[in-house]
């Protein structure tokens, strides 16, 4: 079974934006990465 894509869109200001660009090139991941091992780290605190 294929899974179907979805796409989220947030409004961030430039400087949040740019920020946003910096930290995850620092980590070298993209912010999709980031957001997901966010929000893993949110689920496992949760437990």
């Amino acid at each position: 079974m294929e899974k179907k894509i979805k796409t989220i869109t947030i409004q961030v200001s430039e400087e949040e934006h740019k920020e946003i660009k910096v930290v995850v090139a620092k980590e070298g991941k993209t912010i999709k990465q980031v957001l997901l091992e966010a929000i893993a780290k949110l689920k496992n605190n949760q437990q």
